[in-house]
């Protein structure tokens, strides 16, 4: 098989793949990137309304996201990114609890969502993070298996007061992961806790997509291009693409799968240990519905996102006021509210249309924000992976996966699989396993 040593096929133009394709073709590489949807971005996805940007995907990036950040000075879009401030809230027995995002730690001890005695009980989460913190990173969480014995909801029946689960840290992890603390280790909100940071969380201007457009703009990006096999061949990479014109073989000196899970498992089993493969098959993503409703009026509630308590409403994972992210998401006067639904309400929904979606949507979210019974516009994004659900034991496997990679094969998996689900995770993870083909070919 005959191919230039510096060449590559990336399978997924989510923001993994680009980069990964980004920081090839910038070291001199030839490489060919494969996406089975129509357009480029993945779980990145930006769409416009009218006169108004979504995002239906990632939304914002944390202070701590350094690869994304370079990905961006990069791309030429630093002039794009702004500061995100605003409150959160959560409601509880019929009134709103405001939490400024810039003064987290004194406005969350003047809040009255919780009592005093609870808010002191909190602090027991201090010296579990800071066990596990060491762990806890971009690479991966298989570190972090000594720490991952228990879901969220038991370290708190165990631990703390039913209120802390119940109004603060249950409706967090509903709108982190969009699955409650009864599925997802104590190690996801450990994660986030930890990679949150000090600095500034930021947005793009035009949407988290202008970042994945910036950089597919200057790729060879090959769209509607779905791949069926990935696999090693001689001293190479082959993969099998079917686009409209048929099925066509593909090769390369290195082939790097960027896929779910559950997708990755599927193309590219000979590549993998049988406990990789396994490990990959079982790992459960949460099916999640977002309708974006543009509204006429900018809605009263001056907050940046709503946290949902179950005894509030079990089936909406979070309210998103996209409009309260960047000045040009919506025109003045107007708003944008982004409701992410769970995946039970999803699969329920889901062979309904998306007016019968919108209807549905729209009486869940019409108790909190009144605004949304006057539209402009409104969006149905249904999403079949969205974050990875990291039950307990989950690190352990991840732990395995890692151990069974062989660098020497020409076919690498990555994606934030190993990991807790984010644009950052999903930066370095690509990324570092191009850098190794960058060390192996100088070596």
């Amino acid at each position: 098989m005959s191919h230039p040593a510096r060449s590559a096929l990336i399978v997924g133009a989510g923001i993994g793949g680009l980069a990964a394709a980004w920081r090839l073709q910038r070291a001199g590489w030839q490489v060919t990137v494969f996406e089975r949807a129509p357009h480029p971005a993945g779980r990145a996805r930006t769409v416009r309304l009218g006169d108004c940007i979504v995002d239906v995907g990632a939304t914002v990036m944390l202070g701590s996201y350094d690869a994304t950040f370079a990905l961006v000075r990069e791309a030429g879009l630093d002039s794009e990114l702004d500061v995100v401030s605003g409150k959160m809230a959560i409601p509880r027995d019929g009134q709103m609890h405001l939490v400024d995002l810039q003064h987290p730690v004194a406005d969350f001890l003047r809040t009255r969502l919780l009592r005093p005695r609870t808010k002191l009980a909190l602090f027991k989460l201090v010296p579990v993070l800071l066990k596990a913190a060491p762990h806890l990173n971009f690479a991966h969480l298989g570190g972090a298996a000594g720490m991952d014995t228990e879901t969220l909801a038991q370290f708190c029946r165990r631990s703390l007061p039913a209120e802390a689960y119940d109004h603060l840290l249950n409706p967090m992890l509903k709108f982190l992961y969009l699955h409650n603390g009864e599925q997802g280790s104590l190690v996801e909100l450990l994660w986030w806790l930890k990679v949150t940071g000090l600095k500034p969380t930021r947005a793009l201007a035009g949407g988290t997509a202008s970042l994945t457009d910036a950089l597919a703009a200057q790729l060879d990006v090959r769209c509607n291009a779905e791949v069926l096999a990935a696999h090693a061949q001689g001293d190479g990479a082959v993969v099998e693409v079917r686009t409209a014109d048929g099925i066509a073989t593909h090769t390369a000196a290195r082939c790097l799968v960027t896929t779910p899970a559950p997708v990755t498992a599927r193309i590219a089993p000979s590549t993998l240990t049988e406990r990789q493969v396994r490990f990959l098959a079982s790992r459960r993503y949460e099916r999640s519905t977002v309708v974006t409703f543009c509204t006429r009026r900018r809605p009263a509630l001056d907050a940046l996102m709503v946290q949902m308590p179950d005894a509030v409403n079990a089936d909406l994972a979070t309210l998103v006021f996209q409009h309260q992210i960047h000045r040009q998401r919506a025109p003045a006067g107007k708003g944008i509210v982004n409701a992410y639904f769970m995946h039970a309400w999803s699969e329920r929904h889901l062979q309904a249309d998306d007016a019968a979606v919108v209807r549905a949507a729209q009486t869940e979210v019409q108790r909190l924000v009144p605004e949304v019974a006057e539209l402009d516009a409104h969006h149905v994004h249904r999403w079949q992976h969205t974050a990875a659900l990291t039950e307990t034991g989950a690190c352990a496997r991840i732990a395995e996966f890692v151990a069974d990679v062989n660098p020497a094969n020409p076919v690498q998996c990555v994606g934030d699989y190993l990991a807790q689900a984010s644009l950052n995770v999903a930066v370095s993870t690509a990324q570092a396993a191009v850098q190794r083909w960058i060390g192996q070919l100088a070596q």
